[in-house]
């Protein structure tokens, strides 16, 4: 017992923070007990952008938008999103729900250290 504590005592032990990141194509915006992170897709007007964060007025946002006449376009969460969704995990783990999204995978890899299968993905 003695070995055992001695080299526990001379260890350090590190544990890597894990955090799981989706977008908000996942519809899941908080898992409880678990370190989780969800970056908004986002409807963005003239006037003013909409992100999908889970606290959206979607009925009040489709009666603007029933009326807008101007410029409206979507966007997937970009690079700075992502980034602020890792602040403070050691290990990223991200998925988006359909293979035809797989423009954030790249974004997503772009800042990953290790690579995503596929599979994850799909």
């Amino acid at each position: 017992m003695k070995n055992a504590a001695n080299f526990a005592a001379g260890m350090e032990i590190l544990l890597m923070k894990t955090r799981i990141v989706v977008d908000s194509a996942a519809s899941l915006y908080a898992l409880d007990g678990v370190d989780f992170a969800c970056v908004p897709l986002k409807i963005i007007t003239d006037h003013e952008e909409y992100h999908d964060d889970g606290t959206l007025d979607a009925v009040g946002m489709a009666t603007t938008l029933r009326t807008y006449k101007g410029k409206t376009s979507t966007s997937c969460p970009n690079v700075g999103d992502w980034l602020a969704a890792y602040e403070g995990a050691d290990d990223p783990e991200c998925g988006a729900c359909s293979r035809p999204l797989s423009k954030r995978r790249t974004t997503f890899c772009s800042r990953r250290r290790t690579p995503v299968p596929a599979v994850l993905w799909q």
